[in-house]
């Protein structure tokens, strides 16, 4: 079946609203669980008071620029995945890789990790998205992806108003029709 292009899938705002919430949430624990540790009231985790201190820290970060992350997507009014005839943009996960052209997409494949649902990208040039990639945390991430599943893009759909197993078939289409 042949798609008028561009065909776009938008971020599902509602799933948004919720990870975002849940986020806020384990921010505001990790900050009641420092100021208790401050006035050293309640339990400790494993007895320590500093691993505690340690743990409610990591707690306020990550989950902090996990709030971060979540909001600018909720007030973003870009698409979670653009595709066109120059290729796929990706808007719809943290790790945004931007455009991935046609020619250097070689196959795609579905993957799926507890709940999350991914569609997986094999590129000829891996490393070269790798590369584009500023952020280190995200950097080591893509890596660890390379060397585990043999490709460095993962699309996670969870986020996206269009299933895995759909999302995975459009691309396969078009990739297709760019092969012949």
């Amino acid at each position: 079946m042949n798609r008028t292009l561009p065909i776009t899938y938008a971020i599902n705002k509602f799933k948004l609203v919720l990870y975002l919430l849940g986020a806020l949430l384990l921010v505001a624990a990790g900050i009641l669980v420092f100021y208790n540790c401050l006035n050293h009231q309640g339990r400790y985790f494993m007895g320590s008071i500093e691993l505690t201190y340690i743990l409610a820290v990591l707690c306020i970060v990550f989950f902090g620029y996990a709030s971060i992350l979540f909001s600018s997507k909720l007030f973003s009014n870009k698409p979670g995945i653009v595709i066109d005839e120059k290729g796929i943009v990706e808007n719809a996960t943290s790790v945004v890789n931007g455009l991935i052209p046609w020619k250097d997409i070689t196959s795609v494949a579905l993957y799926k990790m507890q709940s999350n649902k991914f569609v997986l990208i094999y590129v000829h040039n891996p490393e070269e998205y790798i590369e584009r990639q500023k952020n280190i945390i995200k950097k080591k991430s893509m890596q660890a992806n390379l060397k585990t599943h043999g490709t460095s893009i993962f699309i996670n759909t969870n986020m996206l108003k269009i299933t895995d197993v759909e999302l995975a078939l459009v691309i396969k289409e078009q990739l297709a029709i760019r092969q012949n």
